[in-house]
């Protein structure tokens, strides 16, 4: 997945969207899908890759996901609702940044408290 300046909360966590039988329903984005996926595969690592993570406005697109990346042991309700979620114990995320991209200086310090940093250099 790539993040860009217009992904939103409801594409990566849960949203309405619109029902064919009229009205709206409580959608999974791509997030919650890969994760109920994952939980299939347990106890396999099932990795998902966001490129440009920094692209994205994190808290708006990502909403109470960060919080549940650093204290993933316990379920917390969702915006949209449903029952608790919790992210499975075998998902990683790996997330890429251009670091010459000046909107990093925005989200650095709530990343670094949840991620790992690796300088990754080219190499022809």
């Amino acid at each position: 997945m790539q993040f860009r300046p217009a992904n939103s909360y409801e594409d990566f966590v849960q949203g309405l969207r619109p029902s064919p039988a009229g009205g709206f329903e409580l959608v999974s984005g791509c997030f919650l899908e890969f994760c109920r996926r994952a939980e299939r595969f347990h106890p396999h690592p099932c990795a998902l890759i966001i490129d440009e993570l920094n692209h994205a406005n994190l808290p708006r697109v990502v909403g109470e996901v960060m919080s549940l990346l650093e204290y993933h042991e316990r379920p917390l309700p969702l915006a949209g609702g449903g029952p608790p979620f919790s992210i499975p114990d075998n998902v990683y995320l790996i997330g890429t940044m251009n670091t010459a991209n000046r909107s990093i200086a925005l989200v650095d310090q709530a990343l670094r408290r949840r991620f790992a940093f690796f300088r990754l250099h080219p190499d022809p």
